[in-house]
């Protein structure tokens, strides 16, 4: 199935056009945006660690029972500061 399509001047532009099918580019989007999302991964991983290192996490809990203590004490320390 061998078509011809004229591009007008005005949708190419100054650049260089490139054609793709609908499958390659459906492709090609989808792994920018795996990279973006990536990316934001990074990034707020990048914040966890640095709060981490700022001594602002809590833990390791060696039992559930430990965690919940450590999260209805915080909860408790919050509703008197208020």
């Amino acid at each position: 199935m061998n078509q011809i399509a004229t591009i007008p001047k005005s949708v190419a532009g100054q650049g260089e056009l490139v054609v793709l099918s609908r499958k390659e580019y459906d492709a090609l989007v989808r792994s920018n945006r795996k990279a973006v999302e990536k990316e934001a991964l990074d990034r707020e991983l990048g914040k966890s660690l640095a709060e981490y290192r700022a001594g602002k996490g809590y833990g390791p809990f060696d039992t559930v029972e430990e965690l919940m203590r450590s999260l209805n004490g915080r909860k408790k320390q919050k509703r008197h500061a208020s």
